[in-house]
């Protein structure tokens, strides 16, 4: 069995973390794509680990969109741009302790949401991941 080895850098600006393109390709962090209004089962990884599962998301329209988990765990969300910023981040604005993240997307440009298990008990626990259209107003931010 052949081993492989790789490390990854990560750039942290006033308490956020910015991860370089190259590295989330690298990492394998990048789960695959969401659609609008379709859930995706989601494994958690531990959140003492910050291990997110990232899903690609492309609008075809703007508007305000709804990102968030439904799960019996508590779980924590970050939505990056295309170059990997962080736009906005949530821990339980959803029901049951869930993430839920209101944000103001581009017709055709790529976002990246992530979900992870807040507390480590939930690591490989399940939770549904969704994206929506919504009317509500837009949060950015609502670190731990």
């Amino acid at each position: 069995m052949e081993v492989i080895s790789q490390s990854i850098s990560f750039q942290i600006v006033d308490s956020k973390v910015t991860v370089k393109a190259e590295n989330l390709k690298k990492s394998n962090m990048l789960s695959g794509t969401i659609t609008l209004d379709q859930a995706v089962q989601v494994s958690l990884k531990a959140g003492n680990s910050q291990i997110y599962n990232y899903y690609k998301f492309v609008p075809e329209e703007s508007g305000t969109y709804a990102f968030y988990s439904e799960s019996s765990y508590d779980t924590y969300g970050q939505l990056l741009g295309a170059d990997y910023e962080s736009l906005a981040n949530n821990d339980d604005s959803g029901t049951n302790e869930n993430f839920r993240i209101i944000y103001s997307c581009e017709a055709g440009k790529t976002y990246y949401i992530g979900i992870r298990a807040y507390d480590a008990y939930a690591n490989g626990k399940n939770a549904e991941l969704y994206v929506e259209k919504t009317d509500e107003d837009a949060n950015t931010d609502d670190s731990e």
